[in-house]
């Protein structure tokens, strides 16, 4: 026998499970949203010192964040060729310098490239520097 009460609930449960649902849902989004990557960029300082100059692969985000990092230099020309490999793990929250390369100031071009992986995702930066215009 099914009285009036029994007639409300049976008509609400699927109502409630729907709206149960929908909060779950809700808050896997909120909960996704929130995990996302700082913000994160990458640049390369070049700093002149006399007869050097000095190369600095820099990375910067908006909170915590660690990756691996990858920073070329290359050259060619001149008195020689250089082809300079740095890399390896990094943590950073704000700005962090990477490393730095010394280098000979007197002309030569030179190519630098940055690649900064954290998070599943890839940021690369590049300069040339010095040489002839």
């Amino acid at each position: 026998m099914t009285t009036p009460h029994t007639r409300i609930a049976t008509r609400l449960l699927p109502l409630l499970l729907g709206l149960g649902a929908t909060a779950i849902v809700a808050g896997a989004v909120q909960a996704v949203s929130a995990s996302t990557d700082p913000a994160l960029t990458c640049e390369i300082r070049e700093t002149a010192m006399g007869a050097m100059v000095a190369l600095e692969p820099v990375v910067r985000s908006d909170g915590a964040v660690s990756g691996q990092y990858t920073f070329k230099v290359t050259s060619a020309g001149g008195a020689g060729n250089s082809n300079i490999r740095q890399g390896g793990g990094f943590s950073a929250d704000g700005e962090t310098t990477l490393g730095r390369v010394m280098l000979g100031n007197t002309g030569q071009a030179y190519e630098a490239r940055l690649a900064l992986t954290a998070g599943g995702r890839t940021v690369e930066c590049a300069e040339r520097i010095g040489g002839a215009i």
